[in-house]
């Protein structure tokens, strides 16, 4: 299966990538340690609160969304942490299942080091999207009933990191190949 890459647009896009790509952006190294987890502990409703994508607990968390939360990465939102909003050498995974039809991801902040830092999202039939770099604004569905949701990074660069709004249901006119960044 292919997999597909998003990654922001920058002012000189071509002395760092190469020339644009509108949806697979295959010049973007994908990480060689995204290692899904295969079991998750059941952590219950996200609905109106938040999961946070940290090192510090160990267990990949499966959560369902029937209206909506958020998931955020370790730090964000704290002023004084760094010059990053998460930790280097980040590896967690989270599940996120649907009530309903679908899933719907929008990024209410979304600004992770370009090509160093991931997060990379796989259906229930194994496809994966990784998205880096600034995509703020960016909002995607998937019919699938559940979507692990994978965060890692390097030990490079941190950036401010992300607020993600998780919600109950699948928007057709948001439906992930529709998806141009």
């Amino acid at each position: 299966m292919p997999e597909l890459f998003f990654a922001a647009r920058v002012l000189d896009w071509s002395s760092i990538f190469g020339p644009p790509k509108s949806q697979s952006c295959a010049n973007i190294i994908a990480p060689t340690t995204t290692s899904f987890a295969t079991t998750f502990s059941n952590r219950g409703s996200i609905d109106g609160s938040y999961a946070n994508f940290d090192d510090y607990d160990a267990d990949a968390k499966e959560y369902s969304v029937s209206s909506s939360g958020n998931a955020i990465s370790l730090y964000y939102g704290i002023s004084g942490y760094g010059t990053g909003g998460y930790a280097p050498n980040t590896e967690k995974s989270n599940r996120f299942t649907s009530t309903s039809d679908g899933i719907t991801f929008d990024f209410a902040f979304f600004q992770v080091d370009t090509g160093g830092d991931f997060l990379v999202f796989r259906t229930q039939d194994g496809q994966k999207y990784f998205f880096t770099g600034d995509l703020t604004g960016t909002r995607f569905s998937f019919s699938s009933s559940y979507v692990d949701v994978h965060f890692t990074t390097d030990g490079n660069d941190q950036e401010v990191g992300f607020d993600v709004q998780i919600i109950n249901g699948y928007q057709a006119n948001n439906d992930i190949s529709n998806l141009q960044v």
